[in-house]
């Protein structure tokens, strides 16, 4: 007999190992500490990052910035310069306009381990724990005052090497003057002195300079001085309408270059000396379409009228046919000059509404400044600047000499106040440069005064100024608004004042500008005193005041009339101290 049992069936369960708890334990563990990781440092700088040797690991972005600044403030990052084992030269940040960026280190800092590359990021986390990850401090500073800088440690240190070279002498012969074997310093040298700006470096550089030899024989020059004679004794004349430019030998000799390679020496022309040149010749010939405001009315520009066309220099077209002029002899050359008429009615203009004003005052001033003054803001007034085109305060003003009109002013040279032609054009583009900045127009160049000067702050706050000096230095502005601008002056000697008005049409957009503020302040040097023998004797005449130096900086943001930003503008200004002299009669 078969027995059935019925019942249930044992199961066939097995528990885990111990092996695979334990696996799911550490796994668990990493898991909770992964996601803690990235909670706790999601807005903070991952561990093991270092400035250099500042830790920052664990900061968020505001709390480094604060660290950083407190313990590398770059004002106080002198750096002395050795060269050849001679007294040191000591360079301050102020002089170059230096500035370590400090937001821009943290953040750099911050972006370790973010680099959304997910094995570089991950190993970049997991090395907090065996090794540093060191950045260094970013920094930004004025490449053009750097350069000033080390060209004046250059001039005083050491002697320059100087290729022989062709001379026009005062009876207006060729002649060829020597060179001299120099020497040159590292081309690292602005590199080396940021970096020990910045706090990256040591305070102390020394460099020593390596001996150079000329390229150029006198020899190789007196094989080419027929060829250079050639071109020098013809007369070349630019032309263009009825205006008219002579090339002097001094002139084209600077438009022509020795160069020298296995197959000897020869001559070529020098398209950027002639490019330079040419700038200068632009000042008398670029003008825009320009009109004149007959009424203005509740802030509308109503009536205008073109009395001539606009003209712009074409650079690069003069300086081919100059090239061809000097290689085939020929001694009339035309500029090439590229003509714009104004536009024919006011709908075209797009000018309706003032868009920018501003103003200053100049109580004080002598005869010949205010003269200076109205004839340079009438030189500016009326013109029309086209969408899209850049407004240069040179070349709407022109020349200043004493041929143009202009009378003798006190005008700053060389450290000192001295009479010259056209004192006080300054505090025309002064007055245009506060109109372009309520405009909330873009700056595109605008240079401070070396020195603080009392009339551009008799109705304003220090560093709202600008200096132009022909050609080289100017005040220039881009319009780009859709329509035409136009720029309108007032002036009154009785209430010494300037205004200018900027005209166009309104886009909505908005402009705030801080109040400048003075970063630092700089004592005059000690009084001068000078025996003058025109005086009587004992008799002591004060010719210049002390001034304070002084650093001043301000913002300008332009925002659309949607809200978004536009612009963002920061203006330093950076002014000497200025001495008081005395003259003693003897």
């Amino acid at each position: 007999m078969v027995k059935t049992v019925i019942g249930n069936k044992r199961s066939k369960y097995k528990k885990p190992s111990r092996l695979w708890i334990g696996l799911s334990i550490v796994y668990f563990s990493l898991m909770i500490i992964f996601i803690s990781y990235h909670v706790y440092f999601a807005k903070r700088i991952i561990p093991g990052v270092y400035v250099n040797d500042l830790y920052v690991g664990g900061m968020d972005i505001e709390s480094a910035v604060k660290f950083l600044s407190d313990k590398n403030p770059y004002e106080k990052n002198d750096v002395s310069v050795v060269i050849n084992g001679t007294d040191p030269v000591i360079i301050k940040p102020t002089d170059i306009d230096f500035e370590v960026l400090y937001v821009k280190t943290a953040k750099d800092a911050f972006g370790i381990g973010r680099s959304e590359n997910f094995t570089k990021d991950f190993l970049s986390k997991l090395s907090f724990f065996n090794k540093k990850t060191k950045i260094k401090f970013l920094y930004d500073f004025s490449a053009d005052q750097m350069q000033n800088m080390i060209n004046s440690i250059v001039e005083s240190k050491i002697e320059t090497v100087i290729e022989p070279s062709f001379q026009i002498s005062k009876s207006g012969e060729l002649i060829i003057v020597d060179g001299q074997i120099g020497q040159v310093l590292d081309d690292n040298l602005q590199s080396k002195i940021a970096e020990s700006m910045s706090g990256n470096d040591t305070a102390l550089i020394n460099i020593s300079s390596t001996q150079v030899i000329p390229k150029f024989s006198k020899a190789d020059l007196e094989f080419l001085e027929q060829s250079v004679i050639d071109i020098t004794n013809v007369n070349y004349d630019l032309v263009f309408d009825s205006y008219s430019k002579k090339l002097t030998k001094t002139d084209l000799l600077s438009f022509i270059d020795t160069i020298k390679d296995s197959s000897g020496v020869s001559l070529s022309t020098n398209e950027n000396n002639i490019s330079k040149f040419l700038n200068g010749v632009a000042i008398d010939i670029d003008r825009g379409p320009r009109v004149q405001v007959l009424t203005v009315k509740e802030e509308r520009a109503l009536e205008f009228v073109a009395p001539q066309n606009g003209q712009k220099l074409k650079i690069e077209e003069t300086v081919d046919a100059i090239k061809s002029a000097i290689n085939t002899k020929t001694s009339k050359i035309g500029l090439v000059v590229e003509v714009t008429k104004p536009p024919e009615n006011e709908n075209s203009f797009g000018v309706k509404e003032i868009v920018g004003i501003g103003s200053s005052k100049f109580k004080g001033s002598i005869t010949g400044r205010i003269k200076n003054i109205e004839l340079a803001a009438s030189r500016v007034n009326g013109v029309l600047v086209a969408p899209g085109e850049i407004f240069s305060f040179n070349d709407a003003v022109g020349e200043i000499s004493s041929k143009t009109g202009y009378s003798t002013a006190y005008i700053i040279s060389q450290g000192r106040t001295v009479l010259g032609d056209g004192g006080g054009v300054c505090q025309v583009s002064t007055t245009l440069f506060r109109a372009a900045l309520d405009a909330g127009l873009p700056i595109v160049e605008r240079n401070a005064h070396s020195y603080r000067v009392s009339y551009y702050e008799q109705d304003s706050a220090p560093g709202i100024d600008a200096t132009i000096y022909s050609p080289s230095v100017d005040l220039r502005f881009k319009n780009d608004t859709p329509g035409y601008i136009l720029i309108t002056s007032e002036f009154s000697s009785k209430d010494s004042s300037l205004s200018f008005s900027i005209y166009g049409t309104k886009d909505g957009r908005v402009v705030d500008m801080t109040t400048p503020v003075v970063l630092s302040r700089t004592r005059p040097p000690a009084t001068i005193y000078e025996e003058d023998s025109s005086l009587p004797v004992g008799v002591k005449k004060q010719v210049e005041h002390s001034v304070w130096g002084a650093s001043v900086k301000f913002d300008r943001t332009v925002k659309s009339k949607d809200g978004e930003i536009m612009y963002q503008d920061t203006f330093k200004s950076n002014y000497r101290p200025w001495g008081a002299v005395y003259k003693i009669g003897v």
